[in-house]
């Protein structure tokens, strides 16, 4: 009987960029735009922070969205960026257990406030352009949030059971 069980759900972001480097609190990239070569001072830069586990779960009850949500910190030297969200399984929410894949929607805010959002339906790739108007780089903080979303609709029609997926997040200066 579907719509009835619990459905624990596992979202696994991984921030990806040349010139990596991890602190205890938070995973920071930065990276250079065209072929992410090691940077030169004049070329622009983007630099990438998640905050808190980077490894994200959520138990649904049977009513309602479930709304998974990360803080981060996307900024460039330009104060305009690219973020691409890269899903490894193929746009969609994979079963554990069973054929049932679900689609869900990215909403992306950005450092000027602006929010964004896609429905992710078999697109494994989601890209937004943001702003980060006060910050060239990740060291003041989280200036940005992403939430993946799971309509209750989609989630009653499907079995219950664990569902998954891993994003890859990049970001380019533009």
């Amino acid at each position: 009987m579907s719509g009835l069980f619990s459905r624990p759900l596992r979202l696994i972001l991984t921030a990806s960029a040349i010139l990596a480097a991890t602190t205890a609190q938070a995973q920071t990239f930065s990276g250079s735009a065209g072929m992410r070569q090691q940077s030169t001072p004049d070329q622009p830069k983007a630099q990438l922070r998640i905050y808190g586990s980077n490894d994200v779960m959520s138990n649904w009850s049977g009513s309602g969205r479930n709304i998974i949500s990360t803080d981060l910190c996307a900024a460039s030297s330009t104060g305009r960026f690219r973020l691409h969200i890269q899903s490894a399984g193929g746009g969609r929410m994979t079963s554990i257990g069973s054929p049932d894949r679900m689609a869900y929607t990215v909403r992306f805010r950005d450092g000027a406030g602006l929010e964004q959002s896609r429905r992710v339906n078999g697109d494994a790739l989601v890209t937004f352009e943001g702003s980060s108007p006060d910050a060239g780089d990740c060291s003041r903080g989280a200036n940005a949030l992403i939430e993946i979303d799971l309509a209750e609709a989609d989630m009653l029609s499907r079995a219950a059971g664990r569902y998954f997926d891993q994003l890859v997040i990049t970001v380019d200066p533009i």
